[in-house]
């Protein structure tokens, strides 16, 4: 069991209060994912639950059970942290089992308890090397194993891949998501990574500011986000953000456009979105006239930097990599009607 219920929990430091009143209840066997921006509170929350810092206040429980000020060691949980804080003198089996020994139990029961956790992390062939001896990868596993033998109620992972290379983090990815479906374990996983974000949540928690912007899964919050903050948080490259143009500026074109994309919407919006995959490239006359500024070709899709007449802000457009465009052309912006986003001059969405 793993249900965590956190009620009004809140955090300062003197008269700097970083965490606002977060409340928010994480589902037995769940894998939720705290993300947002460097200093929006999520890490404070993790270590708060972790018992690593003190809550100034509000209410944890834990399987029903009050552990607000519990002692870590005693709150079911165990953290997985980005620097992996192995022993080096000590061989992986001790690592891992060093808990095990510290709180007492026999040499016969903590070598069983080690190698079934290694062999769930592949690693039953390196109990007897050092942490020198291994990739980072191999380290993190070892970490994680560290927690895995505890066999807590909760695992915590605080941006554990962050250290590793873009390959590397690809496969850990898929070990972890791997791992919590074989363990059924509540993870709680904190990342500033969108894609790690994205692609590993059960639900998806959007810090910013210390406070929970909004809370549901990942399609859910990407298609449907409450605010232009999420909005631009979650998607890469980031979702253009069209204002409404000043008239007496602006071309007839933008005019025109802007007319027909803002009566989409039942209240007028002070800005509208399009995330970059849901605007096509056509004929100059047949869409929005722009010219591709930068053409960015991946392989499997092209980024085009687009300049419309009358926007500061470039127009981002993802698409595959069938048709080619290069820096300097003419070219026209289609925007799909069924993907539009309208947000008012407080930055809700509106419908």
């Amino acid at each position: 069991m793993g249900h965590v219920v956190l009620k009004n929990l809140r955090k300062s430091y003197g008269q700097n209060e970083v965490i606002r009143g977060i409340d928010l209840e994480v589902q037995d066997g769940e894998f939720l994912v705290f993300v947002g921006p460097s200093g929006c509170g999520k890490s404070t929350t993790l270590r708060m639950i972790a018992g690593l810092e003190e809550i100034s206040s509000g209410d944890l429980t834990i399987d029903g059970v009050q552990v607000t000020h519990t002692h870590p060691a005693d709150r079911g949980v165990a953290m997985v942290f980005q620097s992996y804080a192995l022993y080096p003198h000590m061989t992986v089996e001790e690592n891992m089992g060093f808990s095990l020994k510290m709180s007492g139990i026999k040499e016969r029961d903590r070598q069983l308890q080690v190698r079934q956790a290694a062999e769930v992390l592949r690693i039953d062939q390196m109990l007897k090397k050092y942490p020198k001896e291994l990739s980072g990868g191999e380290r993190q596993r070892v970490a994680i194993g560290r927690a895995i033998v505890r066999k807590p109620k909760v695992f915590l992972f605080d941006e554990p891949l962050s250290n590793l290379d873009a390959a590397l983090r690809v496969n850990m990815r898929i070990e972890l998501s791997r791992l919590h479906k074989e363990l059924g374990t509540t993870m709680i996983y904190v990342t500033h990574d969108q894609v790690e974000a994205m692609t590993m949540g059960d639900r998806i928690a959007v810090f910013n500011n210390g406070n929970i912007e909004q809370l549901g899964s990942p399609l859910s919050l990407y298609e449907q986000p409450c605010n232009q903050f999420v909005a631009s948080f979650l998607g890469s490259p980031r979702i253009n953000l069209i204002e409404q143009p000043d008239f007496n500026l602006a071309s007839e074109s933008l005019k025109a456009w802007w007319n027909l994309y803002s009566a989409n919407f039942s209240t007028k919006p002070h800005c509208i979105g399009f995330r970059p995959e849901h605007i096509d490239i056509v004929e100059a006359a047949q869409g929005l006239p722009a010219t591709v500024v930068l053409a960015e070709h991946l392989g499997d899709a092209s980024i085009y930097h687009c300049q419309v007449d009358g926007l500061t802000n470039l127009i981002n457009v993802k698409m595959n990599s069938d048709q080619k465009f290069n820096s300097h052309d003419s070219i026209g912006l289609f925007f799909k009607k069924n993907h539009i986003l309208g947000f008012d001059s407080k930055s809700h969405r509106v419908n």
